[in-house]
């Protein structure tokens, strides 16, 4: 593994905390995207069908068994003409945890404002969610109903890491059932 980038630092990868809660909470062969790509990637594709959406050459299929996705950022996020081919696509868990810098990360907010298919089936984990400069990203996914199960913070490592799970619930308009799928939701009452 030869990644050549000035940002490249091992303690960056996934915290095992964030993995461990994803290999707790998630099925085996489930559909991940992710914003961002490391580390942390080789070990997701081991049990998941990994999408990497990363902005930087050098790091690029790190992990063989991710498809990787070039965007370069473009206005501080990823270019959306790469990300056209996900807009009829969904996920099982999003991962937002790039941008590297942290202030660019707001950007996946408009994407999913314009591509909500993408985000309809998915769980979504904010990496790095309790820093100032990702805190207007946490709250506007919160006012456009998506909820906050888990907060996870490890203190082990040489860095503070915490990252937030979130769901959409999606209401039946026939019973006012809630799902956190929206397939699930649009069959509630079908029978």
């Amino acid at each position: 593994m030869d990644v050549e980038d000035e940002n490249f630092n091992p303690e960056y990868a996934n915290a095992p905390i964030l993995r461990d809660w994803i290999f707790d909470n998630l099925a085996e062969g489930s559909k991940i995207l992710e914003f961002g790509s490391g580390l942390g990637t080789i070990e997701l594709t081991k049990k998941y069908q990994v999408t990497s959406v990363e902005s930087k050459s050098q790091w690029l299929y790190l992990a063989e068994d991710s498809t990787y996705i070039y965007a370069p950022l473009v206005n501080d996020w990823y270019d959306w003409d790469a990300l056209e081919l996900l807009t009829d696509q969904t996920f099982d868990l999003i991962l937002i945890d790039g941008p590297f810098d942290l202030e660019k990360r707001i950007g996946v907010f408009d994407w999913f404002q314009n591509n909500p298919k993408v985000f309809s089936e998915a769980i979504l984990v904010l990496d790095d969610n309790a820093y100032d400069l990702t805190f207007e990203m946490m709250q506007l996914f919160k006012q456009a109903g998506w909820e906050q199960i888990h907060q996870g913070m490890e203190t082990q490592t040489t860095l503070e890491h915490f990252f937030g799970v979130y769901v959409q619930n999606h209401e039946c308009p026939e019973c006012a059932s809630e799902f956190s799928k929206l397939s699930e939701m649009l069959n509630c009452c079908l029978a």
